[in-house]
């Protein structure tokens, strides 16, 4: 009987939280993740924003950051990433959609001299070891261009993965 029951989970799981599971790695496979996160907080869904935030953090964030960038730089980006305030993010999301900041757009930053990355994240392709694209997220209200913006986003294991600012580039 255990044995369905722990299947029932797992299938919930899933079916709760498939945008943030598999997704293109494009913009518009962030928007979409994002979006589903949005719209469930818009829908006053609180677990199912909790559960979607919780898979866009890295499962090894030790192993992601000494990959790209090297064992003493990676080591610095993954003990900032320990401190991330994980528990808040679905309060974010769900301020952001209280706000009616809920049209997100997305975008992938090229390279370095990307126009649109932040002086932190053109620090952050330049000391990559094994380049990796970043992404960007804004919320905004709809009709509107200015908004709340998330970054840094990577593509991991398959899915959307916010990996933060990772000041410890500078």
């Amino acid at each position: 009987m255990s044995k369905w029951i722990a299947m029932a989970a797992v299938l919930g799981v899933l079916a709760v939280a498939p945008a943030a599971m598999a997704a293109e790695e494009t913009a518009d496979g962030l928007k979409t993740t994002v979006q589903a996160i949005v719209d469930a907080a818009k829908a006053g869904k609180g677990e199912e924003v909790q559960k979607l935030t919780e898979a866009l953090f890295l499962p090894d964030a030790g192993k992601f950051f000494t990959e790209v960038f090297g064992e003493e730089l990676g080591k610095k980006l993954a003990d900032e990433y320990a401190k991330l305030p994980k528990a808040e993010l679905a309060k974010l999301f769900e301020k952001v959609a209280k706000d009616g900041r809920t049209n997100v757009t997305a975008w992938k930053i090229a390279g370095a001299d990307d126009e649109n990355a932040t002086g932190l994240q053109k620090e952050a392709i330049k000391a990559m070891k094994k380049p990796v694209a970043l992404y960007s997220v804004r919320m905004a209200e709809p009709g509107k261009t200015s908004g709340m913006t998330l970054w840094s986003f990577v593509y991991a294991d398959g899915a959307f993965r916010i990996a933060g600012k990772m000041r410890a580039v500078r």
